[in-house]
Order: structure tokens, then sequence, then C-alpha cells
């Protein structure tokens, strides 16, 4: 559990949660970004090029849609929750509720623009890619909680353990004779089930109690101040 708000600590102690903070999303990107580079080798060496190529091209599509889902919210949250603790449920909550209707709208919009685009069978597997992006998003959401409360040590352990189990199990799958649904598959499945475990890591801190905010006054500020920083 969170023990310190940000705003409590002494300038040497803030330091240290902003080193630890850097070094830990570096050490998760660094080693999410190996792990995708071994396991698209072994996608290669597995796949045939066309099928390879959908793959990509299925990451690319859901994650050109990413950067509007997220909507600025970690920024959002990073600068609400290092000024004050005493309203982090209150603005924890409406940073919610403001991400979960965007995001509702921007799955809507990938969803519709995979049926208009591709055919019924290329459109279907999309679908896995769409719900993918909905995990990834609702994790960024959550780190970016931790970030703010400068309790971010666990991220790569978690980054790097998701993306690992994806590899080896979908690499296990296509030796087993599977093929392209089961690693669209498994990257729908792996971060769904990063974004449920860290949801439940979410509940734990101390101070905060998760649900949807709706005063209509916060929901507008914090969309009013979201949407430059999306765009």
């Amino acid at each position: 559990m969170v023990a310190m708000s940000p705003s409590n600590a002494t300038p040497a102690r803030r330091t240290t949660g902003v080193i630890r903070n850097v070094l830990a999303i570096f050490g998760a990107n660094t080693g999410a970004r190996i792990i995708r580079f071994v396991y698209l080798v072994l996608i290669a060496r597995y796949l045939p090029p066309e099928e390879v190529g959908f793959f990509l091209y299925g990451m690319g599509f859901y994650l050109a849609f990413v950067p509007l889902a997220i909507f600025g919210q970690p920024t959002i949250l990073s600068t609400r929750i290092g000024r004050t603790r005493s309203d982090l449920s209150r603005i924890v909550n409406h940073s919610l509720t403001v991400h979960a209707g965007v995001l509702l709208a921007i799955a809507t919009l990938a969803v519709a623009a995979a049926i208009v685009t591709e055919p019924t069978s290329r459109a279907s597997l999309l679908m896995l890619f769409v719900l993918a992006m909905a995990g990834r998003v609702l994790v960024q959401w959550i780190r970016g909680i931790f970030v703010a409360l400068e309790d971010a040590v666990w991220i790569p352990r978690y980054e790097i353990g998701f993306r690992c189990a994806e590899a080896v199990s979908g690499t296990i799958a296509l030796a087993l004779g599977g093929g392209l649904f089961a690693i669209c598959f498994f990257h729908f499945a792996f971060f769904l089930i990063e974004a449920l475990v860290s949801l439940r890591r979410l509940t734990t801190v101390d101070g905060l109690s998760l649900g949807l905010g709706w005063d209509r006054r916060l929901l507008l500020r914090i969309f009013r101040i979201a949407v430059p920083v999306a765009i």
C-alpha cells in the first residue's frame, strides 16, 4: 500500500521517487522491446509472410488509436495527484469516468473502421486488437496513478512478466500448429489479464475508494484540460 503522498514528501524523498519512476519506466519499456523483438523473430519463423504482415498491421491499427484513447489522463493525474493527496479518490474517480467514456467512443470508432475497411475475416481478427487496445489503455491509466504517487517500482515486473507470458504462450501455440488467430488471441488475453491484475493492485492503494465520479463541473474541467494534451 502507498504510505506517503508526494505532496507530503521531503525534497530529497521526492527526487528519489522521481528517479525511481524514471528507472522503472525505462526498464519496463526496454525489457518489453527486447521481448517483442525476439517474439516477432519467432513469429516470422512459424507464419507465412502475409500473416506476419497482418499481425504487424493489426498492431499498428490499434496503436494508432491508443493516444486518443489515453486522452492525456496520465499527465492530468500526475499534476493533480502531485498537488494533494486529500482529493485522491475524487480525482481518480472522475478521471476514470472521462477515461471510460473516451475509451468506449474510440473503441467504437476502431470497430467501425475495421468493419468498413477490411473483409469480414480480417475485421474479426481486428476485433481482438481493439480489445487489446482497451486493456492496454486501462493499464496505462492505472500506471499513471502509481507514477503520480511515486510508486512505479512494480511496473517493470508486470510489463516484462506479461510480455514474456504472451511470447511464450504464442510461441508454444505456433509450435503446436496454431496460426494467426492464436497469437492475436494471446496478445489480447494478456493485456486483459494485466489490466485486471493492475486494477486489483490499484484497489489496495491507501486512501483510495475506487468508483465513477459524476461531478459535472469536474468532469468538464478534466475534459477541457485533456483535449490539448491528447492532441
